[in-house]
């Protein structure tokens, strides 16, 4: 068999390999392709500054060149912009950035950016030492009461913009929940963090909260005053009396006025002869840990005289 296909149109297939190879070297080195890319920005500050709220973090731009450039090309290798802003007071700021100022990889060219304006504002870095504020959520156990809270250290570290700073009246923590308790309560507690560009330099705070029995006063009215040895006929004026006691909130909510009983011992005015005495009121029947509230009510006894034997 003879070879005729590849001398047949030789010519023309000689000239549609060079135009494939044109082609070829147009597509992956002479052709202008656009592409978009964002260029990191980076601001640079006098050590005493930062910057207020949240600010551009990149530059949008686009790109062109060689195909073949963009073949081997990574994100990653961008140049960050650099945003000089030393020696700027505070306040806001205004910077134009131009084309130029942007770096990119060998072989290509900026076309164009966005923003080619960029505004930040400029406050000056401060130090503040700020009070704790415990956040308790809940409540402890029926009869019982926070007493006291306590908190190690009592001030933490604020760094920050001087203007947010300066607003800040206290640190608040993460919540405590002492919910049911009967106990004191001791631990280790993160602080929450602050916003607007603030840190802490401490992060955790020990709080102490001390639980006790609650104590609580109430009044029971018209009750009745026993005299404790006097003799037939005496009497009480009054004879019904305000009793206010108190103690702890399980013991007195429960409480039945029933349940208490208020007197007078008159033994000693009865074996001296006399007639009448005013007597302070005590209180019998009352539960553990459970007093009369003072000035207790003060009556005033009839004593009938001694029978004569004939």
């Amino acid at each position: 068999m003879r070879l005729t296909w590849i001398t047949d149109n030789f010519l023309l297939k000689i000239f549609s390999l060079v135009v494939a190879a044109v082609i070829f070297l147009f597509v992956s080195v002479e052709s202008a392709t656009p592409v978009d890319v964002d260029f990191p920005i980076e601001y640079r500050l006098d050590a005493d500054m930062v910057l207020v709220g949240e600010p551009l973090p990149v530059l949008h731009a686009t790109m062109q060149g060689p195909w073949a450039n963009f073949r081997s090309f990574s994100p990653g290798d961008l140049k960050p912009v650099i945003i000089d802003l030393s020696k700027q007071p505070p306040g806001t700021v205004r910077q134009m950035i131009a084309t130029n100022e942007l770096e990119p990889p060998g072989g290509m060219k900026i076309v164009s950016i966005r923003p080619v304006e960029i505004e930040v504002t400029l406050d000056r870095q401060v130090e503040r030492a700020m009070p704790v504020e415990v956040d308790i959520i809940d409540r402890p156990a029926f009869g019982f009461e926070i007493v006291a809270v306590r908190v190690e250290p009592a001030q933490v570290r604020l760094i920050g913009p001087q203007t947010a700073v300066t607003k800040q009246d206290f640190v608040r923590t993460r919540p405590v929940n002492v919910g049911k308790r009967e106990e004191d309560l001791s631990a280790e507690i993160e602080l929450r963090q602050p916003g607007q560009g603030m840190r802490l330099v401490e992060r955790k705070v020990k709080v102490l909260v001390e639980i006790a029995e609650e104590y609580v006063q109430r009044t029971f009215t018209n009750v009745p005053v026993v005299i404790d040895n006097g003799q037939a006929g005496a009497r009480a004026q009054p004879d019904m009396v305000p009793i206010t006691v108190k103690g702890p909130r399980r013991y007195v909510d429960n409480l039945e006025r029933k349940a208490l009983q208020a007197f007078v011992d008159v033994g000693e005015e009865v074996a001296a002869g006399k007639r009448s005495a005013d007597k302070v009121v005590a209180l019998r029947g009352a539960p553990e840990r459970t007093l009369l509230v003072e000035p207790a009510p003060v009556v005033n006894v009839q004593l009938p005289r001694k029978a004569r034997r004939k």
